[in-house]
């Protein structure tokens, strides 16, 4: 026996276990922008911004990036007046402003991070091809430390204890470019 409905309303289909009713389309609702009476708290933005902002940071990022604190600039700022204005690939003068400080081996390696025979002032354009061809940046700084220094560098870039102590070393910094200045005006 089939099991029907009482009939409440007559649509004119009969309806049995086996057919559907016919799909009715709805129309579209329209979409009403509400805006809040009450806008967000302080402490609300702050997180929405501090959210937004992770999110923009992590498409930023490619990689991981090492921080620059402030012995790195006084480092660079030192190697740069070294080299007075000079770059020490090419030779042409760009002033020490326009000058970058180019690593032999990379900053991540603590030992040899703020090492001065570690740093070479390199324009722009030679900064990019040294760190664009490896083998032609060793005989660089082999032809600049010489053989001797070259083996030295590379042996306190393996050393990973003790950390250099930055104070000292921001102290040393600070005096050789008080030195080179005192060269440069006189």
């Amino acid at each position: 026996m089939i099991r029907t409905k009482p009939k409440e309303k007559s649509t004119g289909l009969k309806r049995t276990p086996l057919k559907r009713k016919p799909f009715k389309r709805k129309s579209p609702k329209k979409r009403i922008i509400k805006t809040p009476d009450k806008l967000p708290s302080k402490t609300k933005l702050k997180r929405i911004r501090k959210a937004i902002d992770k999110v923009v940071t992590k498409r930023k990022s490619k990689g991981l990036r090492i921080r620059i604190d402030p012995l790195d600039s006084l480092v660079s700022e030192y190697v740069r007046k070294r080299t007075k204005g000079f770059c020490e690939r090419c030779g042409k003068y760009y002033g020490w402003q326009n000058l970058q400080a180019c690593h032999f081996h990379s900053r991540r390696k603590i030992s040899v991070r703020y090492d001065a025979d570690n740093l070479a002032g390199c324009d722009f354009g030679c900064h990019q091809w040294l760190d664009g061809n490896p083998l032609e940046k060793v005989e660089f700084f082999l032809n600049r430390l010489g053989q001797v220094k070259f083996d030295l560098l590379n042996s306190r870039a393996r050393i990973t204890f003790p950390r250099p102590d930055k104070k000292m070393l921001t102290i040393y910094y600070q005096q050789q470019i008080k030195l080179l200045d005192a060269q440069n005006n006189t």
